[in-house]
């Protein structure tokens, strides 16, 4: 974006996206504030618990997530409204981005991890995704995760949607983790159903 386009408002805008969630998920905007509502629930949690001795350890790490988040550009988080006791809520999420490039198409670089491994979500090649295993912070840990590319329409390719689908397993869980699958399946269904949000002409009164 030229900051002529940005100054006239001339650059294309992004449309916006629906996408279906499982029950007892939710959206959340990533904003500063986001962190401070986590924590606050969090902590209503413990006290009903009487485990206040988690709080402080809980609120270290999600401060570190919700730094990341912001720090990674991410527009929203969805994630599942009710969390075990003492459990990072970002510990099973999905987080919504987006990626452009202003001077070109994104072909390039799709081909580039297409070579790396991705491969096609749909039948009609409108999904691209991968799967990848990081480790944990704790060294009994590691974090799978699901990502998936979708092509933003009307910008030449040059705008794409990431989808990052994240959760914990254990460092010496199986290939085929009952729990890791399930996941799979969850994030796969919830990439499936996003649709654009396409501006509809408001009629004349």
């Amino acid at each position: 974006m030229s900051l002529r386009e940005e100054l006239l408002g001339l650059a294309p805008t992004v449309p916006l996206f629906r996408m279906l969630l499982p029950p007892e998920w939710a959206s959340f905007p990533v904003t500063p504030e986001l962190g401070d509502e986590f924590e606050h629930r969090a902590r209503a949690v413990f006290a009903r618990a009487g485990r206040p001795d988690l709080d402080g350890v809980f609120t270290g790490q999600l401060k570190q997530a919700m730094n990341g988040l912001v720090g990674s550009g991410a527009k929203y988080v969805f994630l599942p409204t009710e969390r075990a006791e003492g459990k990072n809520p970002l510990s099973l999420s999905m987080i919504a981005t987006f990626i452009d490039s202003p001077d070109a198409s994104l072909d390039e670089w799709v081909m580039a991890r297409v070579r790396e491994g991705a491969e096609l979500l749909d039948a009609e090649g409108r999904i691209l995704y991968w799967r990848t295993l990081r480790p944990g912070l704790d060294g009994e840990t590691q974090r799978a995760q699901c990502t998936y590319v979708i092509p933003v329409p009307g910008t030449e390719r040059k705008k794409a949607l990431i989808l990052t689908g994240s959760t914990i397993v254990a460092v010496d869980a199986p290939e085929n983790d009952e729990y890791l699958g399930a996941v799979h399946m969850i994030f796969d269904a919830m990439a499936s159903t996003v649709t654009w949000v396409v501006d509809e002409p408001v009629p004349a009164p």
